[in-house]
C-alpha cells in the first residue's frame, strides 16, 4: 500500500477487517437450516446436556463425548441461549444422543430442532468467520497485502470450508482455530512484541484441543517448526560451547508464553477438568485412539471397491484434488515453481516464500499424520485447505512478481487488483451456484475426467431434505411412515410423518434412498437393486449428481426375495455384511420373518454358506431366532441374527447365502413362494452372496496379467485373462503368457475375472473360443457368467466377479498355432457386447496363440 494516499490508507486499514469478515460472513450466514447433516442430532444433544450440566452444577457431565467436542458444545449452548434460554430450567436430565430424543424434547416446550440447529449454525459461521478474519490479518499484516487478499478471496469461497462453516460439528472450528495458532506462530519471529503472538498462537492451539483430538496435530508442529527454525542458533552456540544456555534461552523460553496459553485455554474452558482432571483425559485419549484405530464400522466406498478397514495412503491425497478448486490448484503449481526460482526466493521475497512453505508444510504433516489413522473421511483433511490457500496464494504473487517488469509502475497496484478480483470473482462462481448445497461442490477437472460416483463416498446429508419436504408436502403427511436412510434428524426433522429405518420399508408409505447408501450396499444390497430398477416418485439430482430417491411403496412391487415358507412364515427383508470381506472375518444375516398363518409344529431354519462347487463352508441350522415356531403369534416380527466367522484360509471367490426351512423330524423342505408374482420359488432360496478378498486378488492377479482392463458394452470390465494348462479350481496363476503350449486330447483351464460397471438388466453369457489355424471353431465354453452361480441381476456396481473356462481339445486336432478369443453375449438375443481396442469396436478379445504340439 506504498503508493497510496494517506488518508487512503487510514481508510483502507479500517475498512479490510470489515471487507474481510464480511467477505468471511456472508455467504455462511443465510438458509442454515436446508438439511441435517448425521452428526448434529448427536451434537445438538450434547450441546443441550453440555448446558444442562453447567446450570445444574454438575461440572463431570460436561464430558460428552472423547472427540472432546468442547468448543462445538458451547457453541451450541450459545445456540440454545440465543433461541431457547429457559431449556436448563425446564428440562432437568441429561437425555441420550441415540435415536432423536432431543426432537420430542424441544417440540414438548413448543420449539422445533431445526430451529435450534440453525441458531447453533449461525453461531458457528460468525465463529469461524471472526477467527479466520483474524488469521487473514496476520497474513495482510507479515506478508503483504497482495499475497493476503488473494488468501481471502481463496479461502472466503473455498467450498468445502465453506460447507462445514455452516454445520454445527467439530471440523470447522478445528480449522478456523488451527489456522489462527499457525499463523500467529509463524509470524511471531518477525513481530517486535513475538510474546503477544505466541500467546494468541497458544490460545488457537489450546481451542484447537478442545476441539478435536487431531488438535494435537498442531502442538506436534509447532513444537517440530520452532525445532528447526531454531537448530541452526542452537548449532552456533554448541560451537561456542554454550549449548545448554542456548538451549533455555532459544528453545525453552520463547516457548512458555505459547505453551502456558495453550494450557489455561485448555482447562478454563473445560468444567470437567476442574472437578475429575485425571480420569477425563485418561477416558478421551483412550477412546479417541480406539475410535482412531478401529476403523469404520460399516464398508467404505473408495476408488470403485466397497471393503472395510483402511481406504489406504492415497486417500487425503485423492479427497483434496476433489474438494479443491482449480483456482488454488493453479496457485500450488506457481508455488512450486516459485520454489525452484533460487532470485525469487533469496532476493525478491525470501521472507514471503519462507512463510508460504510453512503454511504448505503444516498439510503435508497433517495429512501424512492422518493418514497412519484407520478410519478417514474427507472431512478430516479439512484444516489443511486454508493453509494450502495461503501457499497458492504466495505462488499467485510469485506470477504477478514476475510480470511487474512489464508493467509501468504507477499501474502494478491495478495488476494487483486485478488478479484479487479475478479470483474473487473465478472462487465464487466456482462455489456460489451450489447454495446452499456447498457440500455438493466437486473440482470440475476432476468431474471433467472421473465419475465422481465411482470414485468416492458422496453424500452426507444433503438432498433427503429435498425428498423429506416433497413428502411434507403431501396430503396426510402427518400420518405418512418414511423410510429413510439417515432416520433420525436428516429425514424426520423435515417432515412431519412417523420415521421407521430401512429395515422396516416394508412398513413405510414412502421409501428415500440415499447415494452413499448405494455405495455402500448397506442395508440389503438386493432389496437396493430391487428398486433402483423402478422409477422413482421423484429424484433428487444436486450440482448434476444423483443423491436421493423417493419411492411411493404402494407403487412397486415387493422385492423378489421377499417370499414365504409353506404360506406361513414370510421373509419381509434381511441385512447383511457388504463389502469385500476378508478371511476370518465376521459375517452378520439379519432376517427379518413374520408369522402369516398358525404353525403346528416347530420347524429349524437352514442357513448355508457354499462355494461355486456347491462345497458347503459354513452352516447355522436351528429354532428360528432361538424360538420355537409354534409359539409365534400370528403377524408376530422375528429378527433372527446369525453370525457366521469365516476360515482363515477360505479361498478368494464369491459364495451363495441359502435360506430354507424343514420340519425336523422328516427333514422335509417346506415349499416356498414369491409374494410379488405366487409363483414358486426354488429350494434353496438364494438369497444373496458373499465377496471374500477378490479385492486383493484382482490386484494381484491385475499385475500379473498381460491383459489390461478391457470394457464390454459400458457394462462389463475384465480385469484378467489367464491360461493354466493344467485344470484347477484355484484362481492363481500359472502361466499368463499370451503363448500357451499344448497338446491334442488335453484340456485347458482359463480364469478371468470380471467386474461389474452397473447394474446388470439381462443375463449375460460368457464365452471363450479356440479357432484352428484354418479359421475353423475347435473348441469352445460359453455359459453364464460367473458360471451361472449367482445371477447378472443380483449383481451391484463394482462387483467383482471371477470365472473359469475349460477347453477340450479334440484327440485329432491338427498340429500348429491357435487363438483364443474371450467376449460376453446376451443369450436371449445373441447380440455380443462391444469393446474398443485400437480405435475399433471388437466383439471379443483376441488374447493370445496356443501351440499345438506333439505328445514327447
Amino acid at each position: 500500500m506504498s503508493h497510496f494516499p494517506l488518508t487512503t490508507k487510514r481508510l483502507l486499514r479500517w475498512l479490510t477487517p470489515i471487507f474481510i469478515f464480511a467477505l468471511l460472513w456472508l455467504p455462511r450466514a443465510f438458509q442454515l437450516t436446508e438439511f441435517v447433516t448425521p452428526d448434529e442430532p448427536r451434537w445438538l444433544t450434547r450441546s443441550a446436556n453440555f448446558y444442562q450440566a453447567l446450570h445444574v452444577g454438575d461440572l463431570a457431565a460436561t464430558y460428552q463425548t472423547e472427540h472432546p467436542g468442547v468448543t462445538t458444545m458451547w457453541t451450541g449452548l450459545i445456540g440454545f441461549v440465543l433461541a431457547f434460554p429457559d431449556y436448563p430450567a425446564v428440562v432437568a436430565e441429561q437425555i441420550g444422543t441415540t435415536d432423536d430424543p432431543i426432537k420430542g424434547v424441544l417440540e414438548s416446550h413448543g420449539h422445533t430442532p431445526l430451529e435450534l440447529l440453525g441458531s447453533a449454525r449461525g453461531v458457528v459461521a460468525l465463529i469461524v468467520s471472526l477467527m479466520l478474519t483474524i488469521t487473514l490479518l496476520m497474513v495482510i499484516r507479515r506478508l503483504g497485502w497482495p499475497c493476503g487478499l488473494t488468501a481471502t478471496a481463496l479461502i472466503a469461497f473455498d467450498p468445502f470450508l465453506l460447507a462445514h462453516s455452516r454445520l454445527l460439528h467439530t471440523d470447522a472450528l478445528l480449522t478456523s482455530f488451527v489456522m489462527l495458532a499457525l499463523a500467529a506462530f509463524v509470524f511471531s519471529r518477525q513481530s517486535a512484541r513475538p510474546g503477544t503472538y505466541l500467546i494468541l498462537s497458544g490460545v488457537g492451539s489450546g481451542l484447537a484441543l478442545l476441539t478435536k483430538t487431531p488438535g494435537v496435530l498442531i502442538v506436534g508442529y509447532i513444537g517440530l517448526l520452532h525445532l528447526l527454525l531454531t537448530l541452526p542458533a542452537l548449532v552456533q552456540r554448541w560451537r561456542e560451547q554454550d549449548f545448554l544456555g542456548g538451549l533455555w534461552r532459544l528453545l525453552v523460553r520463547p516457548i512458555i508464553p505459547w505453551a502456558g496459553a495453550a494450557l489455561a485455554t485448555f482447562v478454563l474452558l473445560w468444567p470437567a477438568l476442574w472437578v475429575r482432571p485425571l480420569s477425563v483425559l485418561q477416558q478421551m485419549i483412550v477412546e479417541s485412539q480406539s475410535y482412531a484405530g478401529e476403523g469404520h464400522s460399516s464398508p467404505l466406498f473408495y476408488l470403485g471397491e466397497l471393503k472395510w478397514g483402511n481406504p489406504g495412503p492415497s486417500f487425503y491425497g485423492l479427497t483434496y484434488l476433489w474438494r479443491t478448486t482449480p483456482l488454488t490448484l493453479a496457485g500450488l503449481g506457481l508455488l512450486f515453481l516459485c520454489s525452484l526460482s533460487q532470485p525469487f526466493r533469496f532476493r525478491q521475497e525470501p521472507r514471503l516464500w519462507l512463510r508460504s512453505v510453512q503454511f504448505v508444510g503444516f498439510a503435508l504433516f497433517f495429512g501424512v499424520a492422518l493418514g497412519f489413522g484407520a478410519k478417514k473421511f474427507d472431512r478430516y483433511l479439512l484444516p489443511a485447505f486454508p493453509a494450502l490457500a495461503i501457499g497458492a496464494a504466495a505462488g499467485w504473487v510469485w506470477l504477478i512478481s514476475s510480470l511487474k517488469r512489464f508493467v509501468p509502475a504507477g499501474r502494478v497496484e491495478w495488476l494487483w487488483g486485478m488478479l484479487i478480483g479475478v479470483i474473487l470473482v473465478g472462487q465464487a462462481l466456482l462455489t456460489l451456484p451450489t447454495f446452499p448445497y456447498y457440500l455438493t461442490y466437486y473440482n470440475p477437472i476432476m468431474k471433467a475426467t472421473q465419475d465422481l460416483t465411482d470414485e468416492m463416498l458422496v453424500g452426507w446429508g444433503e438432498g433427503i431434505d429435498v425428498a423429506a419436504r416433497h413428502i411434507a408436502a403431501q396430503p396426510h403427511a402427518k400420518e405418512a411412515r418414511v423410510a429413510s436412510w439417515y432416520t433420525h434428524g436428516v429425514s424426520s426433522w423435515l417432515h412431519p410423518g412417523i420415521p421407521i429405518s430401512t429395515e422396516k420399508f416394508w412398513q413405510a408409505d414412502y421409501l428415500i434412498l440415499y447415494q452413499n447408501q448405494i455405495q455402500r450396499q448397506m442395508p440389503a444390497r438386493q432389496m437396493l437393486l430391487h428398486y433402483l430398477r423402478q422409477e422413482p416418485s421423484k429424484r433428487v439430482t444436486l450440482s448434476g449428481i444423483d443423491y436421493s430417491w423417493l419411492y411411493w411403496i404402494d407403487d412397486v412391487a415387493l422385492p423378489p426375495y421377499v417370499v414365504e415358507w409353506n404360506q406361513q412364515i414370510r421373509l419381509v427383508n434381511y441385512t447383511l455384511t457388504a463389502g469385500d470381506i476378508t478371511a476370518g472375518q465376521e459375517v452378520e444375516l439379519a432376517l427379518y420373518l413374520q408369522n402369516r398363518a398358525p404353525i403346528e409344529e416347530n420347524l429349524n431354519i437352514l442357513v448355508r454358506i457354499v462355494n461355486i462347487d456347491g462345497v458347503e463352508i459354513e452352516r447355522a441350522e436351528r429354532w428360528p431366532f432361538g424360538s420355537s415356531t409354534k409359539s409365534w403369534q400370528q403377524d408376530e416380527l422375528w429378527v433372527d441374527r446369525i453370525k457366521f466367522h469365516l476360515p482363515q484360509d477360505i479361498p478368494p471367490g464369491l459364495y451363495r447365502v441359502e435360506v430354507s426351512f424343514y420340519v425336523p423330524e422328516s427333514l422335509q423342505r417346506l415349499p416356498i413362494t414369491s409374494v410379488a408374482t405366487g409363483e414358486p420359488v426354488g429350494d434353496p432360496l438364494l438369497l444373496d452372496y458373499l465377496s471374500v478378498n477378490l479385492l486383493e486378488k484382482s490386484q494381484s492377479q491385475l499385475n500379473e496379467s498381460v491383459v489390461g482392463p478391457l470394457l464390454f458394452g459400458q457394462q462389463l470390465l475384465l480385469h484378467s485373462f489367464e491360461a493354466l494348462e493344467e485344470p484347477s479350481s484355484s484362481l492363481s496363476a500359472q502361466s499368463s503368457s499370451p503363448s500357451l503350449k499344448a497338446h491334442p486330447g488335453q484340456s485347458v483351464q482359463l480364469n478371468a475375472l470380471w467386474q461389474s460397471r452397473q447394474m446388470i438388466e439381462e443375463p449375460l453369457t460368457g464365452f471363450v473360443h479356440l479357432v484352428g489355424p484354418s479359421g475353423q471353431l475347435v473348441a469352445q465354453d460359453d455359459h453364464p457368467l460367473a458360471g451361472g452361480f449367482i445371477p447378472s441381476t443380483m449383481w451391484s456396481a463394482w462387483q467383482l466377479l471371477p470365472d473359469r473356462y475349460f477347453l477340450k481339445l479334440p484327440e485329432d486336432a491338427e498340429l500348429g498355432e491357435y487363438t483364443l478369443y474371450i467376449g460376453v453375449y446376451n443369450p436371449n438375443t445373441g447380440e455380443r457386447l462391444l469393446f474398443e481396442h485400437d480405435g475399433q469396436s471388437q466383439d471379443a478379445f483376441k488374447w493370445g496363440s496356443l501351440l499345438l504340439t506333439e505328445i514327447e
